[in-house]
C-alpha cells in the first residue's frame, strides 16, 4: 500500500493512506463533524464485531481440539498403548469460561517441548543440589558449638565440592 507523510506532534511521520485516512477521520470526528463521527462509530463497532468473532473461532477451536485429542489418547489407552507426544498437551491448554482467553501452559511444538524438557532437568539438579546444602547445613547445626553462620559457610564449602 502507498505510504504518505504527514504532519505529526513530533514533526514528519510516514503512514500509510489508510492510516493517514483514518487519522484524518478521527480528527474530524473530535472536532464534531457528526457524518465523520458515525463513521467512526460504525468503524469501531465493525472492529469490535470481528474481534468478537475471532475470540468465538479461537474458543471453539481449542475447545474441540481439547476433545479430539482427548479422545485420541483415550484410544491409545485402551488399545494398551503408550500415550502419543502430543502438542500442545490437551492438559496444557486452559480457556477461560468467562472471557474466552486461551492459554497454553506447556510446550506448543517439538523446539519448546526440547527447550522445556531441558529446563526441566535443570531445574532437579538445583533442587538436588539444594537438598544436599540443606542436609549438610542441618547436620552442621546439630554439631556442638556451630552457629548458622559457621555452618552456611561450611555447608558452602561442602556443597561446591
Amino acid at each position: 500500500m502507498r505510504e504518505v507523510e504527514v504532519r505529526g506532534a513530533h514533526g514528519p511521520e510516514t503512514l500509510s493512506m489508510l492510516e493517514a485516512a483514518m487519522r484524518s477521520l478521527t480528527v474530524k470526528a473530535a472536532k464534531g463533524d457528526v457524518p465523520a463521527q458515525k463513521a467512526v462509530l460504525a468503524l469501531s463497532r465493525a472492529v469490535d464485531a470481528e474481534e468478537t468473532a475471532e475470540r468465538e473461532r479461537q474458543y471453539e477451536f481449542w475447545k474441540d481440539y481439547k476433545a479430539r485429542k482427548w479422545e485420541e489418547i483415550r484410544q491409545y489407552h485402551l488399545a494398551g498403548q503408550p500415550e502419543p507426544q502430543i502438542l500442545p498437551h490437551p492438559d496444557d491448554v486452559v480457556i477461560d469460561q468467562h472471557t474466552g482467553e486461551i492459554i497454553i501452559r506447556g510446550p506448543a511444538n517439538a523446539q519448546q517441548k526440547e527447550e522445556w524438557d531441558r529446563l526441566w532437568a535443570g531445574k532437579e539438579a538445583q533442587e538436588e543440589e539444594l537438598l544436599k546444602y540443606r542436609s549438610s547445613f542441618s547436620a552442621c547445626l546439630k554439631m556442638p558449638g556451630r552457629n548458622a553462620s559457621a555452618c552456611r559457610t561450611t555447608s558452602r564449602k561442602r556443597s561446591s565440592s
